[in-house]
C-alpha cells in the first residue's frame, strides 16, 4: 500500500535525530531530493523506498543527506538584526576590549549558502567597526549541505535574497554580475566556511556570540535539542549570546540565560566564575 511524505517522514526521521512535524511544514525541498532519490533508484513510490531503507542500511546515510532546509537571505528578520546593533555587538565590543582581546568570535551554524554569516560581517564592518578601530570581527559559518558552502565560496545571489539589506550597505557591498549580485571579495574576509553536522561535531570556540536559527531547535527532534544545546553553551563566552530562530524555543529553562529583549530570542550567558 502506498504511503505519504507524512507516513515516512513519522517512520524514518527520528532515526536521523530530526523531527518529522518540522518537515511536513517546510520540507518541500526535502520532499523533492527524496522523490529524485526515488526515481535514481528505479522504485515506483514511497512505500517502496520505505522497504528499500529496510533492506539496504547503507541508504539511511543518503536519506540523511536530503534531509536539510537551505532557504535563507541577507539580513534575514530585519529587527534581528537591529537589535544585534544596538544592544549585542556593542556590549560584546566593549567587553573584549575590556579584557584587552583585539578580536571578536561570532559562529553562524547551520549558515546555508552563507547569508548570514556574511550578514554579520557587513553589519560590523558598515555600522559598527568604526566605533571600534582596535578590534576585528571573525565568522565562522558551519553547514552540512556541499552545494550551500560552494554557494557561500561563489558570493553570487540572487536579488530576492537582499531585499532586507539596508540600502546603503546593499549599494556598496554588492557589484551586479549577469542577473545576480556579488558580494565583493574584500567584504569576505574575516568570514570562513567548513562543513559541519551538528548532531556530531561542534565548532572548537570560544565564540562571543551563537547564532543557531532555524535549525537545531526545528529540525532536531526533542532528544536530540538538549543536547545540542548544551554542547553550544561550553563553546560560548561567559557573558555571550546565543541567537534563535523568532519561531524556536529552547528546549530547556537555564538559570545562566536570559533574554536580552522580550520575545527576541536572544539570549545572553551569565559571566562564568
Amino acid at each position: 500500500m502506498a504511503i505519504s511524505h507524512r507516513e515516512l517522514f513519522a517512520w524514518a526521521l527520528p532515526r536521523l535525530g530530526l523531527e518529522p512535524r518540522s518537515f511536513e511544514r517546510l520540507g518541500k525541498q526535502v520532499r523533492k531530493r527524496i522523490g529524485r532519490r526515488v526515481s535514481e533508484l528505479g522504485l515506483g513510490d514511497l512505500s517502496a523506498y520505505r522497504g528499500y531503507l529496510e533492506t539496504h542500511p547503507e541508504e539511511w546515510q543518503e536519506l540523511d543527506a536530503r534531509c536539510y532546509v537551505t532557504i535563507s537571505r541577507f539580513f534575514r528578520d530585519r529587527a534581528v538584526f537591529e537589535l544585534l546593533e544596538r544592544v549585542a555587538l556593542p556590549g560584546l565590543a566593549a567587553q573584549a576590549e575590556a579584557d584587552g582581546r583585539h578580536e571578536l568570535s561570532v559562529w553562524s551554524a547551520g549558515a546555508a549558502g552563507g547569508e548570514e554569516a556574511y550578514s554579520l560581517a557587513l553589519l560590523w564592518r558598515f555600522r559598527l567597526a568604526p566605533s571600534y578601530p582596535g578590534l576585528e570581527l571573525r565568522v565562522l559559518g558551519t553547514e552540512i549541505d556541499p552545494v550551500s558552502l560552494s554557494r557561500a565560496a561563489r558570493r553570487r545571489y540572487p536579488p530576492g535574497c537582499l531585499r532586507e539589506v539596508p540600502a546603503d550597505i546593499r549599494e556598496a557591498a554588492f557589484v551586479r554580475v549577469g542577473a545576480e549580485l556579488e558580494l565583493r571579495a574584500e567584504l569576505a574576509n574575516g568570514v570562513r566556511f567548513e562543513h559541519e553536522d551538528l548532531r556530531q561535531v561542534i565548532a572548537a570556540g570560544p565564540f562571543d556570540m551563537i547564532c543557531c536559527r532555524n535549525l537545531a531547535f526545528t529540525y532536531f527532534d526533542s532528544a536530540t535539542r538538549p543536547a545540542v544545546l548544551a554542547a553550544l553553551l561550553t563553546r560560548l563566552r561567559g557573558g555571550g549570546y546565543l541567537l534563535i530562530g523568532r519561531r524556536e524555543s529552547l528546549p530547556l529553562a537555564l538559570p545562566a540565560l536570559h533574554e536580552a529583549s522580550p520575545d527576541s530570542r536572544l539570549y545572553r550567558l551569565a559571566d562564568r566564575p
